[in-house]
């Protein structure tokens, strides 16, 4: 018996530390997909790839809200129209009656578009969990290159230029300023 288990734990192990040394040296990048949302005035944003830009996917509930700006306004400041940004509010929790005063609301208080995502769909696909502003960074073509949460520090601001500079080497500063302003909320 006591061999049995012995035999089986072995060739578990060696399933498991060898079979991965013949898979492909590819290194694999999540795909990014495409979407259809409305955003607080109406318009319709047709998100698919390849596109003509980098795009910035900044993705927040009523929670991560707050974190939103710390992220969008140095990565706006350093590369202004070179890359796309959009944002993306996750609205699955509000109730169907609440919509149109959200809806309002945003239109009032925030001056750039949101895409409203009222479902939860876009939101989940790309693997926001809520809480937390959620920076997703997707290549022309539809690769995902870097993603990160939470809350905007200089480090985290670094590797995210240092990821979007890796997608246009050559066309975009490759350097962040020394002191990024970084909003503390």
């Amino acid at each position: 018996m006591k061999k049995c288990i012995l035999h089986t734990i072995g060739w578990v192990f060696l399933i498991c530390f060898i079979c991965p040394f013949n898979c492909s040296a590819e290194k694999y990048t999540p795909l990014a997909c495409g979407f259809s949302l409305r955003d607080q005035y109406g318009k319709i944003y047709e998100i698919t790839y390849p596109r003509e830009k980098v795009c910035i996917l900044v993705f927040a509930d009523k929670w991560g809200c707050t974190q939103v700006e710390g992220w969008v306004r140095p990565l706006y400041e350093k590369y202004g129209d070179k890359i796309t940004i959009l944002g993306v509010a996750q609205l699955e929790n509000v109730p169907r009656w609440l919509k149109s005063t959200i809806t309002r609301i945003f239109k009032h208080t925030i001056k750039f578009p949101v895409m409203m995502d009222w479902t939860g769909n876009v939101s989940r696909a790309y693997e926001y969990t809520g809480r937390k502003a959620y920076v997703v960074i997707i290549s022309r073509e539809g690769n995902i290159q870097y993603w990160v949460d939470g809350r905007a520090s200089e480090k985290l601001l670094r590797k995210c230029c240092g990821a979007i500079n890796n997608l246009k080497p050559g066309v975009l500063n490759s350097d962040f300023p020394e002191n990024p302003k970084v909003k503390k909320n």
